[in-house]
């Protein structure tokens, strides 16, 4: 009987080789086009999602006050679950896990009186922020704007509205204000009533002023200014530098930022601490302040102010580092999940 020739350990090593070799260069190619795939599913998940609101919406229209342009609200997915407009079950493409029902849908109307569905595929709901002690909310999609100059209405109850200073009318810009020139700024009215603690947050953005430098100045709250400067220094300022951040990134363009300042009330003064998109900047402490108005986007040494306001609140509380992080997250969610997306695909 003819023996049969087997493989030799060299020859078995070799192919092993060319087999790994071919493995190696194959599997970019294996990763992209699972991941290109996966952006397919995705995209016809959002489709279904919003397909799903519309359907939703159109039979709930009593629910929702969606009768002129621009009035807006997002949409949780448990709603539709809850009414059988979704399953609850299904699986996002990009994560491998079900899909997270405290996720929006934007719904808004446009100048054609038709409504525009948008899957943010983030939480953000707005009573998904810190809630407790909050006294003032305005948010960049609740726009409203009249002849005594009011262009934000407290959304958490009927007073502390917010009025444009130095001018009677301002720019929206899809879901932030402009405030372009001419020193405007917007007046927080009747921040005299708040004597104890204390927590100011604004959600905001610069842009790339066409000559001269960058600063986002603010003042009130007994303070003669809360600065953001195009170094990125942060300044707290009272007769001198009451805090003095050296640096940071809070004036990268085309980004939101959420600058928070807290005041703890210590005896007859305040602690005071600065944070910069939900982190800890600077501190300081026994500081004795006359609360008074206080004034977003306000100018002392510049003659235009370029900056957009997403939103700002105001609490009678100071507020832990784990909720103003948990502020700042929402904040992104809420405004950058547009771009968030854009990066995704």
């Amino acid at each position: 009987m003819k023996k049969e020739k087997a493989f030799t350990l060299i020859e078995l090593l070799g192919v092993l080789v060319v087999l790994g070799f071919i493995v190696l260069i194959s599997f970019p190619n294996i990763v992209s086009l699972i991941e290109k795939t996966d952006d397919k599913e995705y995209e016809r998940l959002k489709k279904d999602v919003e397909l799903a609101t519309e359907v939703y919406v159109n039979q709930n229209k009593d629910n929702f006050n969606l009768t002129d342009v621009n009035d807006f609200v997002f949409i949780e997915l448990w709603e539709l679950t809850e009414g059988g407009y979704f399953d609850k079950k299904t699986i996002n493409p990009r994560t491998k896990e079900k899909i997270d029902l405290n996720s929006t849908v934007l719904v808004r109307v446009l100048e054609n009186n038709i409504n525009e569905y948008e899957y943010t595929g983030t939480v953000a709901g707005i009573n998904k922020y810190t809630i407790s002690n909050l006294k003032i909310m305005y948010d960049g999609y609740e726009r409203l704007i009249d002849n005594s100059g009011v262009i934000w209405e407290n959304i958490e109850g009927d007073s502390y509205n917010g009025k444009l200073e130095n001018g009677a009318t301002t720019d929206w810009d899809g879901n932030r204000i402009e405030l372009g020139n001419n020193d405007k700024h917007i007046e927080v009215l009747d921040s005299s009533d708040f004597n104890n603690n204390i927590t100011i947050e604004i959600a905001y953005e610069g842009y790339e002023p066409s000559s001269g430098d960058w600063q986002f100045s603010n003042s009130g709250l007994g303070l003669n200014g809360f600065n953001v400067y195009d170094d990125g220094s942060i300044k707290v300022l009272g007769s001198s530098p009451i805090i003095n951040i050296e640096s940071s990134n809070l004036h990268e363009f085309d980004t939101v930022h959420t600058l928070t300042l807290t005041m703890g009330k210590s005896g007859s003064n305040y602690n005071l601490k600065v944070y910069g998109d939900g982190k800890l900047l600077g501190l300081t402490t026994d500081i004795s302040l006359t609360i008074d108005n206080f004034l977003i986007g306000k100018y002392s040494e510049k003659s235009s102010s370029p900056v957009y306001i997403y939103a700002f609140r105001l609490y009678e509380e100071v507020l832990t580092e784990e909720q103003i992080a948990h502020n700042y997250q929402m904040d992104m969610n809420r405004y950058n999940w547009r771009s968030r997306n854009e990066e995704n695909n």
